[in-house]
């Protein structure tokens, strides 16, 4: 049976291409669409790592202020905490990086919800009230400054940079040979193993 090669070209474009050296923040999926002026990503801030750890640990400690006072209870409460572990027991067996991202960012949304219910339903309680108003003082820390970019066309979103887009163009498919294609794929899947942009997952 014979086996036919093909390449797909695409008419690609790398938004912000000379700020490689920083770490991005996906906002949208890997694959997703967007419409022009969307945003796409946003860059790290500089002590974004220590506030988001700040964040996790609020979170812990809404879980076990909560967990402490048997009394406040609601319907919307338990029903977040069967969300909050189906998202943890999924969270256990996914290994797609995407799907990962999701997860704890849904796991982030159910604990937030859950801190503001039982603020609201306990609002004498004065030190849960003070962690939800810590936490969302981090948040804002960190989206009120952010550089963010976004879409300057509608298409396709990917993180993923392999080198190829300003070499295989629409604008120059006449040109383009099988054998220089082979070579040019060649050459720039060892560049790009070791020239990539910074990614990171975010919340």
């Amino acid at each position: 049976m014979n086996r036919l090669c093909g390449y797909v070209i695409k008419d690609e474009m790398i938004v912000n291409p000379d700020n490689t050296d920083k770490t991005i923040i996906p906002i949208k999926m890997e694959g997703e669409m967007a419409a022009k002026g969307e945003k796409i990503f946003r860059y790290k801030a500089a002590n974004e790592a220590d506030l988001n750890n700040k964040i996790e640990e609020l979170n812990a400690e809404v879980q076990k202020a909560i967990a402490g006072k048997p009394n406040l209870f609601s319907r919307d409460i338990g029903a977040l905490d069967n969300q909050i572990n189906s998202k943890i027991e999924g969270l256990n067996k996914e290994n797609s990086i995407q799907n990962i991202l999701e997860y704890k960012k849904d796991i982030n949304y159910y604990i937030a919800k859950k801190a503001q219910i039982a603020g609201n339903l306990s609002p004498a309680d004065s030190y849960i009230n003070g962690l939800i108003s810590q936490k969302t003082e981090y948040e804002n820390e960190i989206t009120s400054g952010a550089e963010v970019t976004s879409a300057p066309s509608s298409g396709v979103v990917s993180y993923r940079i392999d080198n190829l887009e300003t070499k295989l163009k629409l604008d120059n498919l006449d040109s383009l040979r099988y054998k220089s294609i082979r070579c040019t794929e060649s050459e720039n899947r060892t560049n790009s193993c070791n020239k990539r942009q910074n990614l990171q997952g975010g919340k």
